[in-house]
């Protein structure tokens, strides 16, 4: 069946991005209630985060990383930010890349990408910057390079159409869209690294012929797992709750609606 598929019409696709734009004054007020207070002006990893958490995410899944600086100065600032992995200091080219640190003359924050092309436990933070008189906070982000889980749905009946979405949040049909699959056959399936917390699968009836179709959800994190669907709406199937034990393991939770 040949059809055209406009998925920005569909009324929960609305990307939202992966940093959360902040008044640099309240990040700054948030360091320094989770750091010794300082008395320069300092640069900082912007951050909403009252406790230290830790991301997950999957190999050539660029990080958006945004800092800033208390007062903004007259002259570019150039910013290096440091990478460790396992512990020891990360290689740049072999285990991460970085796009340039620049904070424009009078502003006050910035952006990069941080780029992970292994996996294993990474830590950044900012290094140094090419002006003396800013003092360097000491926070710093912490992410879980994972091997991705492959979320697949099949159905035997070519007539019907169903597409497949991994959102971030507990059933947020406006949650941040973490993968889909949106093709035309009896099959839809995406390999992608749930975040934190908590993750919900949506499927869509794309004809909304709410027939009650039977669907099969196969979810490979290195062990199957496998539901049966009724599809006789658009909807959400299962929750996804992932955390980080006290070993430091990964621990997906699945939970069908």
């Amino acid at each position: 069946m040949n059809k055209i598929k406009n998925i920005y019409k569909l009324f929960f696709f609305v990307l939202l991005t992966t940093m959360v734009s902040c008044n640099n004054e309240e990040d700054f007020k948030d360091l320094q209630s989770q750091t010794t207070t300082v008395q320069k002006n300092s640069v900082f990893i912007i951050t909403d985060d009252t406790v230290q958490k830790t991301n997950l995410t999957g190999v050539n899944d660029p990080q958006t990383i945004a800092f800033g600086i208390n007062k903004a100065v007259d002259t570019d600032t150039n910013v290096v930010f440091k990478v460790q992995k396992n512990g020891n200091d990360a290689i740049e080219g072999t285990d991460y890349t970085i796009s340039p640190a620049t904070i424009t003359a009078n502003e006050t924050n910035a952006t990069t990408d941080v780029t992970f092309l292994t996996e294993g436990d990474y830590k950044v933070f900012i290094e140094s910057t090419d002006n003396a008189t800013l003092q360097i906070a000491p926070n710093y982000f912490l992410y879980k390079v994972l091997p991705p889980t492959t979320f697949t749905i099949t159905w035997s009946d070519s007539f019907y159409d169903y597409d497949l979405y991994l959102l971030e949040g507990n059933q947020d049909i406006n949650g941040n869209i973490i993968a889909f699959s949106n093709g035309t056959t009896t099959t839809e399936s995406f390999s992608a690294v749930p975040k934190l917390g908590f993750n919900s699968v949506y499927i869509l009836d794309y004809l909304g012929d709410n027939a009650g179709t039977p669907v099969t959800l196969t979810i490979d994190d290195g062990t199957i797992h496998t539901y049966d669907i009724s599809m006789d709406m658009s909807k959400f199937v299962l929750t996804i709750e992932a955390s980080v034990d006290a070993n430091n393991n990964v621990v997906y939770n699945y939970t069908q609606l």
